[in-house]
């Protein structure tokens, strides 16, 4: 099976941008992992609702390796 894929600009508390969306059959549509690190945001399952993502630092100190 074959789904449409294209971009769509989502906006969310005031901040708006183009995200990927794969579209399938009877209008349904697909938001991937990519839509929720553009705005910075994680899911709370439980609560049901989006939640800004905290920056997690790696451990590299912001410094360039080269």
């Amino acid at each position: 099976m074959k789904y449409g894929y294209g971009f769509a600009r989502f906006s969310i508390g005031g901040d708006e941008r183009p995200c990927p969306v794969i579209f399938g059959p009877d209008g349904n549509y697909l938001l991937g992992a990519s839509t929720l690190g553009a705005f910075n945001l994680v899911v709370d399952p439980v609560g049901e609702q989006l939640l800004p993502a905290e920056w997690l630092s790696l451990g590299w100190g912001g410094e360039l390796i080269r």
